[in-house]
Parts: C-alpha cells; structure tokens; sequence
C-alpha cells in the first residue's frame, strides 16, 4: 500500500520511453465499505460424501457460515436436481440430493445459493426447481445462480 507518489517505469523500447510516467496515489485510511455476513459462504459439491454429515453441520457452524452453494459450481451445468444425476456421468455421491443439503443449510443457519443447470438442464427444469424448493418444501430459497461458467 506504499504507492503514494510512486511512479511506475519499465525498461523498455524507444516508443515506450516517450509514453508518459503514471502516477498512483493510494490512501489506505480511506473505507471502502463493510464486508456483508452473505459474504461468507462456501460452495458445496455433490461430488463430496463429507458435505452433509453431522461434523460438517458442527463444523460450519461454528465457522460462521452464512452462505452455502448448491451443486457445487463445476458440476452446476449438468447437475439435474430431480435425479441427483450429472450429464456426462459425473460421480454424485450419497446423500448430497437437495433436501439433504437443505437439511445441512437449516441446521447451519446459513442461506442457500443454488445454480439452476444453464448447460444440460432446461428452462422448466429450473422453474420447477424453484417451485419444489419454495412452494413444496418451503425452504425459502432467495438466490438462483443461472448456470456456472458457461463459455
């Protein structure tokens, strides 16, 4: 954070020489806002068999976890909650179908993030995610990630 006043330079070309010097100021004692508890979180994948189990509920609650993602963003765009299936025929583990980890979340006191399969999934498919989750079970889900990284 010592940049106050300091000018950046490289050796360089001819061209680059005759490029002005830049000059960066930095004030440190200057606040730049509050960290929200949403802030801290945890993404959680179906792939791992330890994410549901009574230490992980122990443990992330002590940590105080407030958020927790759902499937777990590599598995985000292929995951189809339904089946706790993966396209592709990526490796679920048990116990990690939704309810479980709703069931991880409420014994957490966190708030769940969930991503709706953007690359395999279908639009009904989240609609009906939604519905589950909220209308169904009543779980109160707030945040819906639309797909993971989808290039």
């Amino acid at each position: 954070m010592a940049l106050a006043g300091a000018v950046l330079t490289t050796p360089g070309t001819r061209a680059q020489a005759a490029t002005p010097a830049v000059e960066v100021t930095v004030n440190a004692r200057e606040g730049l806002g509050t960290v929200p508890d949403t802030a801290y979180g945890l993404n959680q994948a179906v792939w791992d068999g330890n994410m549901n189990t009574p230490a992980s509920v122990d443990l992330l609650g002590k940590a105080g976890v407030q958020m927790m993602r759902y499937p777990g963003g590599s598995y985000g765009d292929g995951f189809h909650w339904e089946t706790s299936t993966v396209s592709g025929g990526g490796y679920v583990a048990p116990g990690t179908d939704f309810d479980s980890f709703m069931g991880t979340v409420r014994g957490v006191g966190a708030q769940a993030i969930i991503i709706a399969n953007y690359g395999s999934g279908t639009a009904q498919e989240a609609a009906d995610w939604v519905k589950y989750a909220n209308v169904t079970k009543g779980y109160g889900v707030k945040y819906w990630e639309i797909g993971n990284e989808i290039f």
